[in-house]
């Protein structure tokens, strides 16, 4: 059932961490078929972002390692820390620079070593509202050599269970078709196994195939006497054109790439409650825009404002790192980002 599962979170402090870290690299790496080459490539990623962390970041830097089964299956190393950040990004990605007399052959070695990389980072907190300064690093690795990513629109996932439970009321699912995607959002009341059953039932209903507002109907009925949940299902189509249907506090947002933000609010209702008609509404996104669909387990006060540029990245990359400083100690999370552009992924 779960599309993306965080495999390891650690915090790079000594070496112990990248000791655990390559471990289960390699032990993932051999399930997902990596080939010999890959994984030392993969490794050496992991190695360079953790060594960076303990010589910047004075052991606030953390690790996580992500499998993504959609939209194709891959490996994501994911590092941010709590340092002092980058002054000069592009003089940092060239072989040789080093602020710490040291090779610097780091970021340069991660990027060539990934499918796909990215980096982001501050060197100031704005105000006393602003809550991160940092480098984050984002790394992805197909398991098959050469895979090219298919050109759908980019799609960022973020999602985590209460104290990494086996068990999460948070469930996406997502589905392209001809470069136009749908996705469902619930977020089921509670947190642990109870909670997770909506997400078991959400799991069973065909999104590709039903409109957003049948996809919610389905849903409402089949949680009607069983667990309660709140959920949107969205369908964007290559032309910037949505529609999505839902209620509960499963927010909706729309962004541009300069930070701009704009809520849609659902009906205050819960899924699994009987008599309750569901519509669809229409929407439309320019061109570079995001869609953000995301749960109350993740604070929804940030400020694009104490983040200049972020919204510019891949939709991944903005995921992970507002996931992480945004989640909520006492619930489950997830966020998922949609950008609207003619790009691959």
């Amino acid at each position: 059932m779960e599309k993306v599962k965080l495999l390891l979170n650690g915090l790079v402090s000594d070496q112990s961490t990248q000791i655990l870290t390559k471990s289960k690299i390699k032990a993932v790496a051999s399930r997902l078929e990596f080939s010999e080459s890959a994984s030392n490539m993969i490794l050496l990623a992991a190695s360079e972002i953790m060594t960076n962390q303990l010589k910047y970041s004075l052991g606030a830097g953390i690790v996580q390692i992500w499998e993504h089964k959609k939209p194709d299956h891959c490996l994501d190393i994911f590092g941010y820390d709590m340092g002092p950040g980058i002054k000069n990004i592009s003089k940092a990605m060239v072989d040789g620079f080093s602020t710490s007399n040291t090779l610097g052959h780091g970021l340069g070695t991660i990027m060539r070593a990934s499918d796909i990389f990215e980096i982001y980072t501050k060197t100031t907190k704005k105000d006393n509202k602003d809550i991160w300064k940092g480098t984050a690093v984002w790394c992805r690795f197909y398991p098959k050599k050469n895979q090219a990513p298919k050109a759908y629109p980019k799609t960022g996932v973020f999602i985590r269970a209460l104290n990494d439970d086996i068990y999460n009321g948070d469930f996406i699912n997502f589905e392209f078709n001809d470069n136009n995607l749908v996705w469902l959002h619930i977020d089921g009341v509670g947190h642990g196994k109870n909670a997770s059953l909506s997400g078991v039932i959400a799991n069973k209903i065909p999104i590709g195939k039903l409109e957003p507002e049948k996809t919610i109907a389905d849903l409402n009925k089949n949680l009607y006497g069983k667990k309660m949940a709140n959920g949107v299902s969205i369908f964007l189509d290559n032309s910037g054109n949505f529609l999505y249907s839902g209620c509960g506090n499963v927010l909706i947002k729309i962004l541009s790439p300069e930070g701009k933000q704009k809520s849609v609010l659902l009906k205050n209702r819960t899924l699994g409650e009987a008599d309750m008609q569901m519509k669809s509404y229409r929407g439309k996104i320019d061109p570079g825009n995001l869609i953000m669909t995301i749960s109350d387990g993740i604070s929804q006060s940030f400020d694009f404002s104490h983040y200049p540029g972020l919204l510019t990245k891949h939709p991944q990359m903005t995921a992970y790192l507002l996931g992480n400083l945004f989640s909520r100690r006492n619930d489950d999370k997830s966020l998922f980002i949609v950008k609207h552009d003619k790009e691959q992924i």
